[in-house]
């Protein structure tokens, strides 16, 4: 089990929201993983629950890329020197992370992982993905 880190695509605001800055404003992710709860030091009934409509939050998935780079849910990877499980798909590959067992093995083999991008700051990557699969 490795380290638990979340950051969050903030929908209205356009914006990722770093680990580090969810901290600093007290956020931390619901218990169900769902959404968001800013946590009032002063007294709990003060607390904000967002479900999910405001800020979605994206999970550390515990592997880093060639730079070092934590990848997060919703990372837009290009994976060197690895094969896709179930498929054998070319090397090169261009995936979406989930937190599915082929994708981890596919990251697990891969030599050379580069983050492009994600799918809420990058969405035009996605139409290079479905040109590549």
């Amino acid at each position: 089990m490795g380290k638990i880190k979340v950051r969050a695509w903030h929908k209205i605001q356009q914006k990722m929201y770093s680990a580090e800055e969810l901290g600093e404003d007290q956020m931390t992710i619901m218990p169900d993983g769902r959404g968001m709860a800013n946590i009032s030091g002063r007294d709990t009934r003060l607390s904000q629950v967002d479900n999910g409509r405001i800020m979605i939050p994206l999970l550390y998935i515990n592997h880093k890329d060639k730079d070092n780079k934590e990848i997060y849910e919703g990372d837009i990877v290009n994976l060197w020197g690895g094969t896709f499980a179930q498929g054998f798909w070319e090397y090169n590959s261009i995936i979406r992370i989930e937190i599915t067992g082929a994708c981890l093995t596919a990251l697990e083999e891969a030599e050379n992982i580069v983050i492009m991008g994600n799918i809420y700051e990058n969405p035009e990557l996605m139409e290079v993905i479905r040109r590549c699969l």
